[in-house]
């Protein structure tokens, strides 16, 4: 798709995609002259066994590529661990990824973790961030997954009182 690409593109800051209602992405170099302004988004894919799999990816622009929209942007490449349920740490790919909108699932809550923040081996942190799970699908299940059910309370029976 890249080599099929003529110069100069149009870049555009905003996009639409629709989930079950319409939501806005929104890519801006300098927002309000205070720095870039990058949306995050999910962007689903198939993988070899039919399973559908999401990967994080921070959008840089959009443009249009034989009248489809598209975005361009850093994609997360692994997940660093998973340590926590309620966040996962991802690296960066390498490289910028271009992405066609149709493949647009959600947005993510995402914190980035600069380089100079944190050492490892004696070297720069690795450019890492933080995704949040999503706090109405998986928070419930795994703050309550545990707890037992309120409708199937076990009763103790109490002690009697001597002379009652």
């Amino acid at each position: 798709m890249q080599d099929d690409i003529v110069f100069p593109v149009t870049i555009y800051q905003e996009a639409h995609f629709f989930t079950p209602e319409k939501r806005i992405v929104r890519s801006c170099p300098q927002y309000r002259s205070s720095g870039p302004w990058r949306d995050w988004v999910y962007v689903q894919y198939e993988n070899r066994l039919g399973d559908r799999v999401y990967y994080p990816y921070q959008v840089f622009g959009f443009f249009r590529f034989r009248d489809e929209p598209h975005a361009i942007g850093r994609m997360g490449l692994r997940k660093k661990s998973d340590t926590s349920k309620l966040i996962d740490v991802w690296v960066f790919e390498s490289k910028m990824r271009l992405v066609d909108l149709q493949t647009v699932y959600t947005s993510p809550f995402v914190l980035i973790i600069p380089e100079s923040c944190c050492v490892e081996n004696g070297n720069n942190s690795p450019d890492r961030f933080i995704v949040f799970r999503d706090r109405i699908d998986e928070w419930p299940d795994i703050f309550l997954g545990d707890w037992p059910d309120p409708t199937k309370t076990r009763t103790r029976a109490g002690k009697r009182r001597r002379g009652t």
